[in-house]
């Protein structure tokens, strides 16, 4: 059994050139070689003609009277050399170094101003829980001593009387 010629993909790019009679003579030589031999071949072609047979009948559209015009402008425009790099920052600010440098100076400073603010008005406004802690320290340190006590108000009466609460001191033998 014969196999069934087919045709290639770069015949099958060309189908379309060779139906509008565009196809170099070589290349419509080697699809009308395809064509005589295989009936698939011949069904695809007549498909395809089909196909454009019913896009010719479909209504044309015109394009609007400034379409060339609009189309060459921005071909125009694509074909303008465009810089390498967007326009730099620096290109914003005065040209003196001097002034530029000032600049820089001043919003240095202007930053350094609202850091220490910041600082100033949070150390003050916000307590540290430690203050507490260090306030009470006599205290904490000597606890133990004071669970002992019956009551707080004879802590207090032994406050008044000037008694303190020193650690026993152990003896060295």
């Amino acid at each position: 059994m014969e196999k069934i010629p087919r045709l290639s993909s770069d015949q099958r790019s060309n189908l379309v050139a060779y139906l509008d009679g565009e196809l170099p003579e070589p290349a419509a030589k080697e699809i009308e070689h395809v064509l005589a031999k295989s009936p698939t071949v011949q069904h695809d072609v007549e498909m395809l003609s089909r196909t454009w047979d019913l896009l010719d009948q479909l209504p044309r559209l015109a394009g609007s009277t400034d379409l060339t015009a609009r189309t060459l402008t921005v071909a125009k425009a694509d074909e303008a050399p465009r810089a390498l790099l967007p326009p730099s920052w620096v290109e914003h600010f005065p040209k003196e170094p001097l002034r530029r440098g000032a600049i820089v100076v001043a919003w240095a400073a202007g930053l350094a101003l609202a850091a220490v603010t910041g600082f100033a008005v949070t150390n003050r406004l916000i307590p540290d829980p430690s203050d507490e802690l260090l306030r009470n320290l006599p205290v904490i340190e000597k606890l133990d001593l004071y669970s002992n006590a019956e009551s707080i108000e004879f802590l207090r009466e032994l406050d008044k009387r000037g008694v303190t609460f020193d650690e026993p001191q152990t003896r060295k033998r």
